[in-house]
């Protein structure tokens, strides 16, 4: 971008008609938004940059293209996109197939409809499979949305350093590029060998980032990591999420909207089956759909990199968390030979849960380390407590730690036996 920050647009604000099917189409190119013209001033400092510049003088206000300048750009211009396109498969959700990720395109073909789109503020990738039309005639739509931070990333690559590629390929080489994918090479096109990025090269850049990662397995590939990426999703994100009933309307979870559904004199799931969603739900790209998928692509968020409710990540209190695994590690160390189990794999019994779940006061613990006030779990039963505290802390409240003598009424589990309910229904 050398050192130009383009002014902050709201990407609420941002018309993205996801129904239109024109070839050509995309909210970079809808008039109302008049973002075709924002890079001009990308591309003007590109050319005149004192250092690796685009233009070399010739004569009196005279100048010509630097074709080598102009072809170590592109070259940045595909690095860059490399390391978009790993970005994009870790930050969206469960990762997608390889295949699905490089027939993205930015705007709508003749033939196709494009992969990229804005919705809500976010940008999100859709993918369409083929393989539903047996049985319901209809594609199966897959929607991933990625995080405010990287839909930001996403949208100053399509609104400004794409426009200055290609307009650099047109100016310099007078190669027009009409390609519509949006992770394929610039530089080599134009030359003899011209090789579309595959599985492979997908692949490398992750193990070069994994590479550059402390504590990451070097040799983990699109494969394995597709794998990884789901078990996650099985294991701790799909645990993690809060439970929710689509159609529900007598519990404290329903939500406000379902008054609609009362004013009319209908239950959510009748008012959404005779007058709302299509039979085919996931089959059709409507506002409901993509409210799902936006869920979904949270959850994952929200786990991965701590996210709040608006797409921004949270800070995290760094300090108190080593304080905390220091305290961990002097008190309840295991030795190599012991065996780490995971949280689900232990029984239930009265015990268990009976157990409280507490991270260790650090201010109270510092003037009574020497006390007996606080009893002390064994070292495996500590460490698994642990274990599921991390996993969890993004989305689980902790309580404030009892006095010893309400150990027993602290600890009792809270009875399901008169749920909250809401509306004009009895449930």
């Amino acid at each position: 971008m050398y050192d130009w920050e383009p002014s902050h647009i709201d990407l609420s604000l941002i018309r993205d008609n996801l129904s239109t099917t024109t070839p050509g189409y995309s909210f970079v190119s809808d008039p109302v938004n008049q973002l075709t013209d924002a890079y001009p001033e990308l591309l003007l400092r590109a050319c005149i940059y004192p250092v690796d510049g685009l233009l070399q003088e010739q004569g009196q206000n005279q100048s010509t293209w630097d074709a080598k300048a102009a072809r170590a750009y592109l070259e940045a211009h595909d690095d860059h996109l490399k390391g978009l396109m790993v970005l994009c498969n870790f930050d969206r959700g469960q990762c997608a197939r390889i295949t699905e990720l490089l027939t993205l395109e930015c705007f709508n073909t003749a033939s196709r409809e494009r992969g990229i789109g804005l919705w809500d503020g976010k940008m999100c990738s859709i993918i369409r499979h083929h393989k539903a039309r047996l049985a319901t005639n209809n594609e199966f739509y897959v929607v991933r949305f990625f995080s405010k931070p990287v839909s930001r990333l996403i949208f100053q690559y399509l609104v400004y350093i794409r426009p200055v590629a290609i307009t650099i390929l047109l100016k310099c080489f007078d190669i027009e590029h009409t390609n519509a994918l949006l992770f394929s090479p610039l530089s080599q096109i134009g030359q003899k060998s011209t090789t579309p990025w595959t599985a492979s090269t997908f692949t490398k850049e992750l193990r070069r980032h994994c590479s550059a990662a402390t504590g990451i397995p070097s040799g983990i590939g699109v494969q394995i990591y597709r794998q990884i990426s789901i078990a996650i999703t099985e294991r701790h994100v799909h645990a993690a999420a809060a439970r929710f009933n689509r159609f529900g309307d007598t519990t404290g979870t329903a939500g406000h909207e379902v008054a609609y559904a009362w004013q009319s004199g209908h239950r959510p799931m009748q008012r959404h089956t005779t007058y709302g969603l299509d039979g085919a739900y996931p089959d059709h790209l409507q506002p409901a759909l993509l409210r799902a998928y936006e869920r979904v692509s949270a959850s994952w968020q929200n786990f991965l990199c701590g996210c709040d409710k608006s797409g921004e990540p949270r800070s995290i209190p760094v300090e108190a968390d080593r304080a905390q695994l220091n305290y961990a590690s002097t008190h309840h160390s295991l030795t190599p030979s012991q065996k780490r189990p995971f949280i689900s794999d232990l029984k239930e019994s009265p015990s268990n849960n009976k157990r409280l779940r507490l991270r260790p006061d650090l201010s109270s613990v510092r003037g009574t380390m020497s006390t007996e006030a606080i009893a002390q779990p064994s070292s495996e039963e500590s460490l698994v407590i642990g274990i599921e505290e991390d996993v969890n802390s993004v989305t689980c409240d902790y309580m404030s730690r009892p006095s010893p003598e309400g150990d027993d009424e602290a600890a009792e589990p809270i009875s399901d036996d008169a749920p909250l309910r809401i509306g004009p229904y009895p449930g």
